[in-house]
C-alpha cells in the first residue's frame, strides 16, 4: 500500500507527541496535512517562461521578445526551478528593486512587465491561483517636458495615415480607431473579436473596451463601452477580423510614423492625443471627454453631467459627440 509522504510525516509527528483525545490526534493530522497543502505547487519558474514564450495560441514570438524574457529571468536571480507560486508581492518588489540598480528605468520596468505577464498566463490557464503579484508595479520615470507626447501636426497626420492605407488596410483602420474614439493602442489592438457588436435595442454599432485573459488596462476607468463613429464604420472597422492577435501592430504603425518625422514627441499615442486636442475645439462637456477616454473621475462626473442637465450619458450621447470631431487635414484620406 502506497502511502501519501505527507500522512506518514503526520503520523510521525503524532507519534512524538503526548496527544490526550482522538479529537486532539485528528486536528494535530488535519493541521500537518492543510500545512502541506499550502506549499507552493504549480509550473517552476522557467516552465512557466518557456510555456508563455511557446503557447501556439500567441504566435512565434519574435527573437527580441524570446530575448528579453530571456534577460527578465536571468537579471532576477531567481532560482529557475522554483515554483513560480512562490514569489509573493513583497519578492515581486524586491525584485523591481533589484532591476533598477544600475540599469534605467524603462529596462527595469520591461523585466518587472515580462514578469507580470508571465503571471498572468499562468493565472488565466488556471496553474497558479491567487493574484498577480507583479501588478501595477514599476519604475515612473522622469520626462523632461521637451520629451512629452504631442498630437499630430496636420501634415505629418496626412502623411501618416496616407502611407498606412498603402500599405496596411488592417493597422490604418486601428489608428482610424484610435482618432475617433482616443483610444490607447493596446486598447484597439487587443480587441476580440466579441468585443465589436451591434445593439439590439438600439441597432447602433458598440465597441467594448475592457481586459481579457491576456491583456489588462491602465485602470478601472478605461474599462468602457463606445459607440462606433460613422466615420470608423465607413472604413469597415465593424468587419475587421480579430480572430488572430495583432501583436505587431504598435510597432509597425511607429515605424510608418518615424519614416514621416524624426520628432520623438511624435508616437503611435499622439492619435490619442489629437483626438483629445479636436474635443477640445469642438468644447466637448468634461463629463462625456472622461467618459471616452476613460478618465479616472468619468463615473463621478458623468453623475454630475445627468444631474444638471438631465441627460444620461448613454451610448446615443456620447456618439453625437464622437460624430461631431472631424479631421479636415484626412478629407480624402478616411
Amino acid at each position: 500500500m502506497n502511502i501519501p509522504d505527507e500522512l506518514v510525516a503526520a503520523a510521525t509527528a503524532i507519534a512524538d507527541r503526548d496527544c490526550r483525545s482522538i479529537e486532539n490526534l485528528a486536528v494535530f493530522a488535519l493541521c500537518r496535512l492543510l500545512d502541506a497543502e499550502r506549499t507552493p505547487i504549480g509550473p517552476k519558474v522557467a516552465d512557466a517562461f518557456n510555456a508563455f514564450l511557446t503557447a501556439p495560441e500567441k504566435g512565434e514570438r519574435g527573437r527580441q521578445t524570446v530575448l528579453n524574457y530571456r534577460k527578465a529571468l536571468a537579471a532576477s536571480g531567481v532560482d529557475p526551478d522554483r515554483p513560480l507560486s512562490s514569489i509573493d508581492r513583497t519578492e515581486a518588489r524586491a525584485l523591481l528593486d533589484r532591476f533598477a540598480h544600475g540599469r534605467k528605468a524603462s529596462t527595469a520596468n520591461l523585466y518587472v512587465a515580462a514578469w507580470s505577464t508571465v503571471f498572468r498566463f499562468q493565472i488565466a490557464e488556471g496553474a497558479v491561483a491567487g493574484s498577480n503579484p507583479f501588478a501595477g508595479l514599476r519604475i515612473r520615470e522622469k520626462r523632461d517636458p521637451m520629451d512629452r507626447r504631442l498630437p499630430f501636426p496636420d501634415d505629418v497626420l496626412a502623411d501618416v495615415m496616407r502611407r498606412l492605407k498603402a500599405t496596411d488596410h488592417r493597422r490604418f483602420v486601428a489608428a482610424v480607431a484610435q482618432l475617433h474614439l482616443g483610444a490607447r493602442s493596446q486598447e484597439i489592438h487587443g480587441l476580440a473579436p466579441e468585443d465589436v457588436y451591434q445593439d439590439e435595442a438600439s441597432d447602433l454599432w458598440l465597441v467594448a473596451i475592457r481586459p481579457n485573459r491576456y491583456r489588462r488596462l491602465k485602470n478601472a476607468a478605461s474599462t468602457r463601452t463606445l459607440p462606433i463613429p460613422e466615420a470608423l464604420l465607413a472604413n469597415g472597422f465593424a468587419e475587421i477580423d480579430r480572430t488572430t492577435w495583432d501583436r505587431r501592430a504598435g510597432k509597425s504603425i511607429n515605424r510608418t510614423i518615424r519614416a514621416v518625422t524624426d520628432d520623438a514627441r511624435l508616437v503611435q499615442h499622439s492619435f490619442r492625443h489629437c483626438a483629445a486636442a479636436h474635443h477640445q475645439r469642438e468644447a466637448t462637456p468634461i463629463p462625456v471627454v472622461n467618459r471616452i477616454f476613460g478618465w479616472t473621475r468619468s463615473d463621478q462626473d458623468a453623475a454630475m453631467f445627468q444631474r444638471v442637465y438631465g441627460a444620461p450619458l448613454g451610448p446615443g450621447i456620447l456618439k453625437e459627440h464622437l460624430d461631431r470631431v472631424r479631421f479636415s487635414a484626412l478629407d480624402g484620406i478616411i
